[in-house]
C-alpha cells in the first residue's frame, strides 16, 4: 500500500478500517465460532479451498457470522457502491449487464459469507471468486515471529507467513504479485476487491488461529 492512500494502483482494490463497533461485534461471532472449529481438528486438512468440497459438515470449518451479518453487510455493500462510481470499469460491467438484460434495477447484495479458522501449516491456494465483488476482513493475525517448531522445518515461505496475495498480470503479461495482511495492524481492516482478481494466503507457523470474514457480492434485480 501507498502511504496515505486505500486504493492499489490499477487493480481496483480498496482497503480501510473497518468501522470499530462492527468490527467488535464481527470478532465476538469468530470468538464464539472456536470451539465448533476445535472438534474438527482431526478431520482437517492443510488445503482451506479443499475443504469445501469434501461431504462433512462446513460447520467444521467455516462459520458464519450471526450478530454482526447485518451490520457488515451495509458496511461492505457502501463500499461497492463507491468502487462502482470511483472505478470505469466496473460502471461499464454494470451497464452491459443492463444492455443485455434490459434491467435497470438492481442493487448489490452479499451473497454469503464465511468466517476462515487457518491453523498453523494450513494455506489457502490460489483462487478466485463469483460475482462481481469480494472481500476480506482481518480478524486476527498471529504474532508470525513466533515459531512452532513442529512444522518450521517445512516454512518454505519465510517471509510470507500468513499473508494474504493478490496474482495478476500487468500490461506486458507478466505476472506481478502485492502481498497484505503482514502484520497485527492488520487488523479491524477490510479490502474489497473485484471478485475475479486471483489471490491466495501463505500458511503461517504461530501457535494460533489466524482468522478472517470474506464474503462475495452480486447485484440483485
Amino acid at each position: 500500500m501507498r502511504p496515505g492512500a486505500n486504493e492499489l494502483p490499477n487493480l481496483g482494490v480498496h482497503v480501510q478500517e473497518l468501522n470499530p463497533f462492527v468490527f467488535n461485534m464481527l470478532k465476538k461471532d469468530c470468538n464464539n465460532g472456536i470451539k465448533v472449529i476445535e472438534k474438527s481438528i482431526g478431520q482437517r486438512s492443510g488445503d482451506l479451498l479443499q475443504m469445501f468440497h469434501q461431504d462433512l459438515p462446513k460447520e467444521f470449518f467455516f462459520q458464519q457470522p450471526t450478530t454482526s451479518k447485518d451490520s457488515l453487510e451495509r458496511e461492505v455493500i457502501a463500499i461497492c457502491k463507491n468502487m462502482h462510481n470511483l472505478y470505469p470499469e466496473f460502471a461499464d460491467k454494470m451497464n452491459q449487464f443492463e444492455t443485455d438484460n434490459k434491467i435497470t434495477d438492481w442493487h448489490f447484495t452479499v451473497e454469503r459469507f464465511w468466517i476462515n479458522y487457518q491453523r498453523p501449516g494450513e494455506f489457502i491456494p490460489l483462487h478466485r471468486h463469483s460475482g462481481i465483488f469480494s472481500f476480506a476482513v482481518w480478524i486476527n493475525l498471529p504474532d508470525f515471529e513466533t515459531k512452532n517448531l513442529e512444522v518450521e522445518q517445512w516454512n518454505l515461505s519465510k517471509g510470507y507467513q500468513g499473508q494474504f496475495e493478490f496474482v495478476y498480470t500487468d500490461m506486458l503479461g507478466q505476472i506481478k504479485c502485492v502481498r497484505l495482511a503482514q502484520d497485527k495492524t492488520w487488523e479491524g481492516k477490510i479490502c474489497v476487491f473485484p471478485a475475479e482478481l486471483h489471490h491466495q494466503v501463505y500458511p503461517h507457523y504461530a501457535d494460533e488461529y489466524r482468522i478472517t470474514v470474506s464474503g462475495n457480492i452480486r447485484i440483485k434485480i
